[in-house]
C-alpha cells in the first residue's frame, strides 16, 4: 500500500476549539480512500488507514448479535455523547446535589438514547488509594461471559488484519501488551480492551487512557446511513461499514457526522490501555 502524505488544514489552536462540537459536512473535504495509509507530512505518523471488507461476514454477524445487547447509559462521557456543558451534578436520594457529574436523562434522550460499555479489561482506581490501580475484567465481561466469548473470533480477525496491514504499528503496541499480566489482556492479541457503542454519534473529542503510541482499531456492525468518522484537522471522513476496518490515531480530534437515516449502528474500538502494566500481579485475585 502506497502512503499518501497529507498536511493539516486546521492548525492545532483552531482544532482545539472544536472540542465538544458536533461535526458536519463542513468539517471535511474528502472521504478517506480505501487501502491508502494517510501519513501526517509533518510528524510522519499514521493518521488513518481504511481497509475494506477484510473481516468475514459470518464473524461480523455473530459479533453483532451479541454486541448489540450493550445496554449501559454512558453517563460519564458527557463531551463525547452530548457536547460541551452536558455534564452536571445529579441528585442524591435526599434531593441534594451529588458531588459527581453525569449526563441528565433528558440530555441522553435528546442524544438518541445511545449505549456504551467495555469488554475485556480495565485499569480502575483503587477505592482506598487513588494512586494505585486495580486491573480486572470489566463488569460487562464478568456478567455477560457469553457476549465476551462470542466476540473473541471478531476480535481475533481485527487483530490479524491490524498485524497484516500495519506491521510496525502492531509491533509497537504488542510490545506494550507483553508487559501486561496475562489475566489483564485479551489473549493472543495486541488489545486489552474493547469499547462498544450503540447508536452513539460522538461530538469532537480525543480518546484518553489508551496507549499514546498505539493505534485505534475501529469496526462497525449493523445497518444505517451516515455517521462517518470525521478527522477535522486533516479534512478527512471515513464511511466504514460492517466488514471494514479503520485504523487511526485516535489522539487526533475526531467525531461523527450526523446519521442520515435510521437503523442500528454498533461501533467497536479495540485498543491497549496505557497503564495496565502498572497493576502487576500474577493472578486475577492480585489485581481485583
Amino acid at each position: 500500500m502506497k502512503p499518501t502524505f497529507i498536511k493539516s488544514i486546521v492548525n492545532q489552536r483552531e482544532a482545539n476549539k472544536l472540542e465538544g462540537e458536533f461535526l458536519t459536512r463542513f468539517h471535511y473535504r474528502e472521504p478517506i480512500r480505501p487501502d491508502v495509509p494517510y501519513i501526517d507530512d509533518e510528524s510522519g505518523k499514521l493518521v488513518c488507514l481504511l481497509v475494506k471488507q477484510c473481516l468475514p461476514a459470518d464473524v461480523c454477524q455473530q459479533a453483532y448479535e451479541h454486541l448489540r445487547t450493550v445496554a449501559k447509559i454512558p453517563n460519564n462521557r458527557g463531551i463525547a455523547v452530548a457536547g460541551k456543558g452536558a455534564m452536571m451534578p445529579g441528585l442524591t436520594r435526599d434531593g441534594s446535589l451529588s458531588n459527581r457529574n453525569g449526563i441528565p436523562r433528558a440530555v441522553w434522550e435528546a442524544a438518541g438514547k445511545p449505549f456504551a460499555d467495555f469488554l475485556g479489561f480495565f485499569d480502575y482506581r483503587d477505592v482506598n488509594d487513588k494512586r494505585k490501580l486495580n486491573c480486572r475484567e470489566t463488569e460487562w465481561t464478568g456478567t455477560h461471559r457469553a457476549v465476551y466469548e462470542a466476540a473473541l473470533p471478531f476480535i481475533g480477525e481485527i487483530n490479524s488484519a491490524f498485524r497484516t496491514c500495519l506491521s510496525f504499528e502492531y509491533s509497537v503496541q504488542q510490545d506494550e501488551v507483553r508487559k501486561v499480566p496475562d489475566n489483564s489482556k485479551i489473549a493472543g492479541t495486541a488489545f486489552t480492551t474493547v469499547t462498544v457503542n450503540k447508536n452513539l454519534r460522538t461530538a469532537c473529542h480525543k480518546d484518553k487512557g489508551d496507549l499514546r503510541q498505539g493505534t485505534g482499531c475501529m469496526a462497525t456492525l449493523g445497518q444505517w446511513k451516515g455517521s462517518e468518522l470525521v478527522i477535522p484537522q486533516f479534512g478527512l471522513a471515513a464511511n466504514y461499514q460492517p466488514g471494514d476496518l479503520l485504523l487511526a490515531d485516535v489522539h487526533l480530534w475526531h467525531g461523527n457526522a450526523p446519521f442520515v437515516a435510521g437503523g442500528e449502528r454498533v461501533t467497536t474500538v479495540l485498543y491497549c490501555r496505557e497503564r495496565m502494566h502498572e497493576c502487576g500481579g500474577d493472578s486475577g485475585e492480585d489485581n481485583r
